[in-house]
């Protein structure tokens, strides 16, 4: 009963796209174009109807995609020919798993790939020219934004048009698609460009033109701090920022790996509060502060998700006691 249910509310919203005149209904301004906000229907609908991922669907986009879905009865979720093979999930727990699908890059591969909790994979994209892939994400419009190490951002939607771009050799670690449409972008490779204190960001924000409308350089508050010495042993690199987030209260998280540092920096990118230890890393370390820390993010409780890959665990970091309150590791 519940098959049939869904069947026939997916076989009714097709049909509300399929009517010109419910598709106008939908255009509340009355601007000649759908916007994600007004669209009546699922997402994965609006990706397939927006070709050319301007983020509105036109008359002409609605009028073409009728067209095109009754003579090629085109699959909107995966309209490549799937190569990558399905992935083994070993334990999936419904009841607990939260809903949803997975979506990573696999620089093996030079791919991008969307698989749903039981491992069927449902989109793909392929990068065949991609040296380095790294951070991807899920955008709000539906398309997938990935960045490419020592080469640029790309922003593809699902059919597997890139709708936008930025190329810079200094992009190689984290990227954060901001609220305001602009980029957020981690530069652990910027150390590497000049000689110390370094000319070039360790973050920066671009808009969508391209432009660097905001620098964050570590050398204004600590070239000339206790951390001026400290090097890395595999890279010989000074601060090596691993990942950015931009926060609710318009400061940016930055991961500082080589001093198991967090800190948090205002528009001026002064400093606002820090936590974690300051020592360089240490392979193998026993102390609870984030170690080689990754992919930091700040919950809405105040506490801060880190991946340590050097330890093989995620770690919760209460910044204000300054201790771990939750851990998982994988070894």
């Amino acid at each position: 009963m519940c098959l049939f249910i869904l069947g026939y509310l997916l076989v009714a919203v097709i049909t509300l796209y399929a009517q010109p005149q419910r598709v106008a209904r939908m255009d509340k301004n009355g601007d000649d174009k759908i916007s994600k906000h007004e669209f009546e229907g699922l997402n994965k609908m609006f990706t397939a109807m927006n070709t050319d991922g301007d983020r509105y669907v036109s008359k002409e986009e609605s009028q073409n995609f009728r067209k095109t879905r009754k003579s090629k009865n085109i699959n909107i979720e995966n309209n490549e020919k799937q190569t990558y093979p399905d992935l083994i999930i070993k334990k999936y727990d419904k009841k607990r798993a939260w809903p949803g699908n997975i979506v990573f890059a696999d620089s093996n591969r030079k791919c991008i790939v969307e698989a749903n909790l039981e491992g069927k994979v449902v989109w793909q994209h392929s990068l065949p020219n991609a040296k380095l892939l790294g951070d991807v994400e899920l955008l709000p419009n539906d398309n997938v934004l990935v960045l490419s190490a020592h080469d640029g951002i790309y922003e593809i939607n699902r059919y597997h048009k890139v709708v936008w771009s930025y190329k810079n050799k200094l992009v190689d670690h984290d990227i954060d698609r901001l609220q305001n449409g602009n980029t957020l972008i981690a530069s652990a490779s910027s150390e590497k460009a000049s000689e110390f204190p370094y000319k070039d960001p360790q973050v920066f924000e671009v808009n969508p033109k391209g432009e660097i409308v905001w620098k964050w350089y570590a050398k204004t508050e600590y070239a000339n701090s206790k951390y001026k010495d400290i090097r890395s042993k595999d890279a010989n690199d000074w601060v090596h920022v691993n990942s950015v987030q931009r926060l609710n209260d318009g400061l940016t998280l930055i991961s500082m790996r080589n001093w198991n540092l967090l800190i948090a920096v205002d528009e001026k990118g002064l400093t606002k509060w820090k936590t974690g230890a300051t020592e360089l890393r240490k392979q193998g370390a026993k102390s609870q502060s984030p170690s080689c820390p990754h992919t930091a993010v700040l919950l809405e409780n105040g506490n801060i998700i880190v991946s340590e890959p050097v330890k093989g665990r995620v770690i919760e970091w209460d910044p204000k006691q300054e201790k771990v309150v939750w851990s998982y590791a994988l070894f």
